[in-house]
């Protein structure tokens, strides 16, 4: 869930608050008026008739903040299940990078000719870097913006990025991805087609 939705979400949800505290302790108020004034009690119970259209908005829009509401519990406890799913992975390869014996385990796409250990641990690393910048581009710590430029300026010129990237990207790329995650793809494919004709740089 972005960052600024979830901000507004937390402001919108504390402004029904606000509305219902004020509907609950409305009695109370009557009371005091009736207390310190004289009041047409018949007059206000024609005005308070009007109100019934609005509680049935306010009733509507309650309804719909607590939607969103489960809708982001939803979002984010899905996240955090993918994140344990990433943990574990990164645990199985960081396993793998110290010992050689378990790398084959795995079925990394190294490059063509060279299955050395130094190679599974290169890519390995590679591997848990744009792990991490797609986590990162999910919680709303980068933009698109951003994103794109930290790949075209700094990431995509490396040889050995691009040559990574060119392995792998069919199983970055499910046919089923949506939202973020597409967006995401989206996003390092774009930039991985802008630095396909730059120099190059170790």
């Amino acid at each position: 869930m972005d960052a600024r939705f979830r901000r507004w979400l937390i402001r919108v949800l504390i402004g029904l608050g606000g509305v219902v505290g004020v509907l609950l302790v409305s009695p109370l108020l009557l009371v005091i008026v009736d207390a310190i004034l004289t009041v047409d009690w018949g007059r206000l119970t024609e005005i308070g008739q009007s109100y019934t259209g609005v509680s049935a908005i306010l009733s509507a829009v309650a309804l719909v903040g607590v939607t969103l509401s489960i809708r982001l519990q939803a979002k984010q406890t899905a996240l955090m299940q993918q994140q344990t799913v990433r943990e574990l992975q990164f645990d199985m390869l960081r396993m793998a990078a110290a010992d050689p014996a378990l790398a084959p385990v795995t079925g990394a796409a190294l490059p063509e000719g060279d299955e050395s250990h130094e190679a599974f641990k290169l890519h390995v690393f590679q591997s848990q870097f744009f792990r991490y910048l797609e986590y990162g581009y999910l919680v709303g710590e980068y933009s698109d913006q951003n994103l794109e430029n930290l790949l075209v300026r700094e990431l995509f010129p490396v040889p050995s990025n691009r040559a990574w990237w060119s392995r792998v990207r069919t199983y970055w790329i499910p046919a089923n991805s949506t939202g973020k995650k597409r967006r995401f793809i989206d996003v390092v494919e774009r930039a991985y087609a802008a630095t396909e004709t730059r120099p190059s740089a170790e």
